[in-house]
């Protein structure tokens, strides 16, 4: 009994340190931006990089899941998201962005991952875990844009430190997870069916769309709210402040709703009410 309980344990500190690590590579660009050696068609490219890669990659989940399984697969992309981290900011512009396409491959498919393996490993506390998983994605998007600049000034200035700092929590949550690659992966379920189903379903479109909608908008104020309060005056500090509020404070309704959600057994009130307050 011990040994399953240390071993549910270990899981879940894993999930929510790879959750951790999910939005820090496209939240530690956004307060430098303007600092980067590239042009303004160059910056809007870099933000629209991992947005492309969200959406576009994310198809291939369920192929990287039926040959890998979701341990191994996540273990391999958590790699990827090392290794892009640690080079873009440590070559030329071109590694810049081949680094921002990896670290955007990995997080899509990591994203596509994460909410299955939460339901199939703590099939009891779906609503408890997807808290802590959402908790940790907004505290690694605040913490990384609103401490970016402050780390660059501790380390003489140099940009490409204060970037590749962020690798080490990437390096945390990738040991940590090591032990998962002995769990036997599940049998493969017949997905083509489904999928053709919900093609044919009114209501997974609606969703689909909504959760599209609130990804722009997320993805809108990540890429740019830093850039548009320094070129209003502001200086770097405060500008990667402001997102990093704006991602700290989203650990209250990150913690909230999902457990509402549970106990009201309604999600579409939830919806509603978050969506109101947007």
């Amino acid at each position: 009994m011990r040994r399953v309980a240390t071993s549910a344990a270990l899981t879940a500190a894993g999930v929510v340190l790879l959750a951790f690590n999910l939005r820090i590579a496209t939240s530690e660009i956004p307060p430098v931006l303007p600092d980067l050696p590239i042009g303004d068609v160059g910056r809007s490219v870099l933000a629209t990089i991992p947005v492309l890669c969200f959406s576009l990659a994310a198809f291939a989940g369920p192929l990287v899941r039926s040959r890998l399984g979701e341990e191994r697969a996540l273990f391999v992309m958590a790699s990827a998201l090392l290794i892009g981290i640690v080079v873009r900011p440590v070559g030329p512009v071109w590694v810049l962005f081949g680094g921002t396409v990896l670290c955007g491959v990995a997080v899509a498919l990591m994203n596509v991952m994460m909410p299955g393996i939460v339901r199939r490993r703590f099939p009891r506390r779906v609503n408890e875990m997807t808290a802590a998983y959402t908790m940790a994605l907004s505290t690694g998007a605040g913490l990384a844009a609103g401490l970016t600049i402050p780390i660059r000034s501790v380390l003489g200035g140099s940009l490409p430190l204060a970037l590749a700092v962020w690798a080490l929590p990437a390096a945390v949550a990738l040991a940590l997870w090591v032990p998962q690659l002995r769990v036997s992966p599940p049998t493969p379920t017949q997905a083509r069916g489904l999928a053709i189903g919900l093609l044919r379903d009114r209501l997974a479109w609606l969703i689909t769309l909504y959760f599209g909608l609130q990804s722009m908008v997320f993805y809108i104020l990540l890429s740019w709210l830093p850039a548009i309060y320094r070129a209003k005056g502001a200086d770097p500090s405060t500008a990667g402040a402001v997102l990093g509020v704006v991602g700290i404070v989203g650990l209250v309704g990150n913690l909230a709703a999902p457990i509402a959600a549970g106990r009201l057994g309604d999600m579409g009130r939830v919806m509603w009410a978050t969506s109101g307050l947007t």
